[in-house]
Protein backbone atom coordinates (compact mmCIF):
# COMPACT_ATOMS: atom_id res chain seq x y z
CA UNK A 1 0.00 0.00 0.00
CA UNK A 2 1.90 3.39 -1.06
CA UNK A 3 -0.94 5.86 0.24
CA UNK A 4 -0.82 7.26 3.61
CA UNK A 5 -2.92 4.73 5.98
CA UNK A 6 -5.45 7.47 6.69
CA UNK A 7 -6.30 8.40 3.66
CA UNK A 8 -6.47 4.97 2.39
CA UNK A 9 -8.73 3.97 5.03
CA UNK A 10 -10.83 6.78 4.64
CA UNK A 11 -10.94 5.90 0.90
CA UNK A 12 -11.76 2.61 1.37
CA UNK A 13 -14.68 2.94 3.69
CA UNK A 14 -15.88 5.12 1.47
CA UNK A 15 -15.93 2.11 -1.50
CA UNK A 16 -17.92 -0.01 1.52
CA UNK A 17 -20.29 2.51 1.83
CA UNK A 18 -21.56 2.69 -1.80
CA UNK A 19 -21.19 -0.70 -2.17
CA UNK A 20 -23.75 -0.92 0.29
CA UNK A 21 -25.73 1.34 -0.95
CA UNK A 22 -25.97 -0.53 -4.68
CA UNK A 23 -26.74 -3.76 -2.71
CA UNK A 24 -29.76 -1.50 -0.82
CA UNK A 25 -30.80 -0.28 -4.28
CA UNK A 26 -30.69 -3.55 -5.79
CA UNK A 27 -32.77 -5.11 -3.16
CA UNK A 28 -35.34 -2.43 -3.22
CA UNK A 29 -35.57 -2.90 -6.99
CA UNK A 30 -36.17 -6.65 -6.50
CA UNK A 31 -38.97 -5.90 -3.54
CA UNK A 32 -40.82 -2.61 -5.66
CA UNK A 33 -41.62 -3.32 -9.22
CA UNK A 34 -44.35 -1.14 -9.08
CA UNK A 35 -44.98 2.66 -10.59
CA UNK A 36 -43.29 4.26 -7.61
CA UNK A 37 -40.12 3.02 -8.11
CA UNK A 38 -39.56 4.43 -11.36
CA UNK A 39 -39.06 7.80 -9.54
CA UNK A 40 -37.46 6.80 -6.32
CA UNK A 41 -34.95 4.30 -7.72
CA UNK A 42 -34.16 6.65 -10.26
CA UNK A 43 -32.82 9.43 -7.89
CA UNK A 44 -31.21 6.80 -5.97
CA UNK A 45 -29.27 5.33 -8.95
CA UNK A 46 -28.54 8.88 -10.40
CA UNK A 47 -26.97 9.75 -6.93
CA UNK A 48 -24.74 6.34 -6.26
CA UNK A 49 -23.63 6.96 -10.32
CA UNK A 50 -22.70 10.74 -8.90
CA UNK A 51 -20.89 9.39 -6.02
CA UNK A 52 -18.78 6.18 -7.55
CA UNK A 53 -18.17 9.04 -10.23
CA UNK A 54 -16.93 11.45 -7.78
CA UNK A 55 -15.00 8.72 -5.73
CA UNK A 56 -13.49 7.37 -9.08
CA UNK A 57 -12.19 10.96 -10.24
CA UNK A 58 -9.62 10.97 -7.05
CA UNK A 59 -8.50 7.30 -6.64
CA UNK A 60 -8.12 6.56 -10.19
CA UNK A 61 -4.72 8.16 -12.29
CA UNK A 62 -5.34 10.26 -14.88
CA UNK A 63 -3.58 8.49 -17.35
CA UNK A 64 -5.34 5.13 -16.65
CA UNK A 65 -7.35 3.32 -18.86
CA UNK A 66 -10.09 2.91 -15.62
CA UNK A 67 -10.57 6.69 -16.74
CA UNK A 68 -13.04 5.37 -19.05
CA UNK A 69 -15.36 4.20 -16.99
CA UNK A 70 -16.08 7.26 -15.70
CA UNK A 71 -16.82 8.63 -19.12
CA UNK A 72 -19.68 5.91 -19.01
CA UNK A 73 -20.80 6.62 -15.89
CA UNK A 74 -21.02 10.35 -16.85
CA UNK A 75 -23.86 9.16 -19.78
CA UNK A 76 -27.36 10.15 -18.14
CA UNK A 77 -29.68 7.14 -17.90
CA UNK A 78 -33.62 8.14 -18.97
CA UNK A 79 -36.03 7.75 -16.17
CA UNK A 80 -37.44 4.60 -17.15
CA UNK A 81 -40.57 2.38 -15.72
CA UNK A 82 -39.13 -1.03 -15.73
CA UNK A 83 -37.69 -1.61 -12.65
CA UNK A 84 -35.43 -4.96 -14.63
CA UNK A 85 -33.65 -2.30 -16.80
CA UNK A 86 -32.36 -0.17 -13.15
CA UNK A 87 -31.36 -3.20 -11.92
CA UNK A 88 -28.91 -3.67 -15.34
CA UNK A 89 -27.26 -0.21 -14.91
CA UNK A 90 -26.85 -0.61 -11.42
CA UNK A 91 -25.62 -4.57 -11.88
CA UNK A 92 -22.60 -2.59 -14.08
CA UNK A 93 -22.01 0.50 -11.44
CA UNK A 94 -21.58 -2.17 -8.88
CA UNK A 95 -19.47 -4.35 -10.83
CA UNK A 96 -17.44 -1.76 -11.61
CA UNK A 97 -16.94 -0.12 -8.27
CA UNK A 98 -16.43 -3.60 -7.29
CA UNK A 99 -13.63 -4.03 -9.59
CA UNK A 100 -12.27 -0.45 -9.35
CA UNK A 101 -11.91 -1.44 -5.02
CA UNK A 102 -10.01 -4.84 -5.92
CA UNK A 103 -7.43 -2.62 -7.86
CA UNK A 104 -7.20 0.17 -5.12
CA UNK A 105 -6.55 -2.69 -2.32
CA UNK A 106 -3.90 -4.12 -4.54
CA UNK A 107 -2.18 -1.02 -5.31
CA UNK A 108 -2.71 -1.15 -8.92
CA UNK A 109 -4.22 2.40 -9.16
CA UNK A 110 -1.21 4.10 -8.58
CA UNK A 111 0.47 6.41 -10.84
CA UNK A 112 3.52 3.48 -12.16
CA UNK A 113 5.46 7.21 -13.45
CA UNK A 114 5.30 8.60 -9.38
CA UNK A 115 6.54 4.31 -8.96
CA UNK A 116 9.06 4.58 -10.24
CA UNK A 117 10.48 8.47 -9.70
CA UNK A 118 9.62 6.96 -6.17
CA UNK A 119 12.18 4.26 -6.35
CA UNK A 120 14.84 6.92 -7.79
CA UNK A 121 14.47 9.14 -5.13
CA UNK A 122 14.74 6.40 -2.60
CA UNK A 123 18.19 5.38 -4.71
CA UNK A 124 19.46 9.23 -4.20
CA UNK A 125 18.72 9.17 -0.65
CA UNK A 126 20.57 5.74 0.00
CA UNK A 127 23.56 7.23 -1.71
CA UNK A 128 23.54 10.05 0.57
CA UNK A 129 23.04 8.52 3.68
CA UNK A 130 26.05 6.37 2.66
CA UNK A 131 28.09 9.71 1.69
CA UNK A 132 27.26 10.51 5.67
CA UNK A 133 27.93 7.13 6.93
CA UNK A 134 31.31 7.16 5.20
CA UNK A 135 31.93 10.73 5.88
CA UNK A 136 34.73 11.53 9.01
CA UNK A 137 33.34 13.74 12.06
CA UNK A 138 34.27 17.74 11.55
CA UNK A 139 34.62 17.63 7.84
CA UNK A 140 32.80 18.59 5.03
CA UNK A 141 31.94 15.55 3.60
CA UNK A 142 28.31 15.76 4.33
CA UNK A 143 28.17 18.53 1.83
CA UNK A 144 27.65 16.27 -0.81
CA UNK A 145 25.04 14.33 0.99
CA UNK A 146 23.44 17.74 1.34
CA UNK A 147 23.38 18.63 -2.43
CA UNK A 148 21.76 15.15 -3.17
CA UNK A 149 19.26 15.66 -0.57
CA UNK A 150 18.16 18.83 -1.92
CA UNK A 151 17.88 17.87 -5.39
CA UNK A 152 15.57 15.08 -4.48
CA UNK A 153 13.37 17.32 -2.46
CA UNK A 154 13.18 20.19 -5.38
CA UNK A 155 12.35 17.13 -7.85
CA UNK A 156 9.38 15.59 -5.40
CA UNK A 157 8.01 19.21 -4.98
CA UNK A 158 7.61 19.99 -8.46
CA UNK A 159 6.31 16.42 -9.23
CA UNK A 160 3.68 17.37 -6.33
CA UNK A 161 3.08 20.91 -8.86
CA UNK A 162 2.39 18.23 -11.80
CA UNK A 163 -0.27 16.27 -9.38
CA UNK A 164 -2.66 19.55 -8.76
CA UNK A 165 -5.83 20.39 -10.27
CA UNK A 166 -5.23 22.69 -12.20
CA UNK A 167 -1.14 21.75 -12.14
CA UNK A 168 1.05 24.26 -11.03
CA UNK A 169 3.41 25.82 -13.43
CA UNK A 170 7.06 25.24 -12.28
CA UNK A 171 8.14 29.06 -13.86
CA UNK A 172 8.01 32.55 -11.92
CA UNK A 173 5.99 35.07 -14.19
CA UNK A 174 9.89 35.83 -16.01
CA UNK A 175 9.25 32.86 -17.05
CA UNK A 176 12.20 31.53 -15.01
CA UNK A 177 12.21 27.83 -13.29
CA UNK A 178 10.88 28.70 -9.71
CA UNK A 179 13.77 28.17 -6.99
CA UNK A 180 12.31 26.08 -4.10
CA UNK A 181 11.12 28.73 -1.85
CA UNK A 182 8.64 29.90 -4.40
CA UNK A 183 7.55 25.52 -4.91
CA UNK A 184 7.28 25.19 -1.01
CA UNK A 185 4.68 28.64 -0.61
CA UNK A 186 2.60 28.02 -3.47
CA UNK A 187 2.41 23.93 -2.92
CA UNK A 188 0.87 25.01 0.78
CA UNK A 189 -1.48 27.43 -0.50
CA UNK A 190 -2.83 24.46 -2.68
CA UNK A 191 -3.66 22.89 0.45
CA UNK A 192 -0.78 20.01 -0.18
CA UNK A 193 0.71 20.71 3.31
CA UNK A 194 0.71 22.96 6.44
CA UNK A 195 3.02 26.09 7.72
CA UNK A 196 4.54 24.19 9.90
CA UNK A 197 5.77 21.72 7.33
CA UNK A 198 6.39 24.09 4.40
CA UNK A 199 8.67 25.77 7.56
CA UNK A 200 10.46 22.53 7.83
CA UNK A 201 11.02 22.40 4.06
CA UNK A 202 12.20 25.74 3.78
CA UNK A 203 15.05 25.18 6.18
CA UNK A 204 16.28 22.35 4.17
CA UNK A 205 15.87 24.08 1.20
CA UNK A 206 17.97 26.79 3.11
CA UNK A 207 20.49 23.83 4.09
CA UNK A 208 20.85 22.63 0.21
CA UNK A 209 21.41 26.76 -1.07
CA UNK A 210 24.15 27.23 1.59
CA UNK A 211 26.15 23.96 0.25
CA UNK A 212 25.54 24.38 -3.57
CA UNK A 213 26.47 27.86 -3.24
CA UNK A 214 29.89 26.94 -0.63
CA UNK A 215 28.39 28.26 2.65
CA UNK A 216 29.69 25.33 4.31
CA UNK A 217 29.92 26.65 7.80
CA UNK A 218 25.78 28.12 7.46
CA UNK A 219 25.08 24.12 8.78
CA UNK A 220 26.48 20.91 10.01
CA UNK A 221 26.32 17.12 9.88
CA UNK A 222 23.87 17.24 12.45
CA UNK A 223 21.43 19.56 10.39
CA UNK A 224 21.82 17.34 7.17
CA UNK A 225 21.15 13.88 9.05
CA UNK A 226 18.35 15.38 10.32
CA UNK A 227 17.19 16.62 6.58
CA UNK A 228 17.72 13.22 5.03
CA UNK A 229 15.62 11.67 7.39
CA UNK A 230 12.83 14.79 6.32
CA UNK A 231 12.93 14.49 3.30
CA UNK A 232 12.72 10.54 3.31
CA UNK A 233 9.20 11.18 5.48
CA UNK A 234 8.42 13.68 3.25
CA UNK A 235 8.21 11.38 -0.03
CA UNK A 236 6.77 8.48 2.06
CA UNK A 237 3.63 10.57 2.95
CA UNK A 238 3.27 12.49 -0.60
CA UNK A 239 4.43 10.03 -3.01
CA UNK A 240 3.78 6.80 -3.98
Amino acid sequence: MTFPEAIYNKYLERFNSLIAEAERIEQATRETMGPEFASEGFRALVALKTSVISLFHQVIPANSPLRDVIEELKTPEEPMKVAHVYGNVLARVTSYLKAVKSDFEDGMLDDLSLQIEAEIAGDYLSQAQQLLSEGGTGSYDHVPAAVLSGAVLEKSLRTLCDQQNPPISHLSPSGRPKTLDPLITDLKKAGVFNENKAQQLRAWAGIRNAAAHGRFSDFNRNDVETMLLGVQNFLANHLP
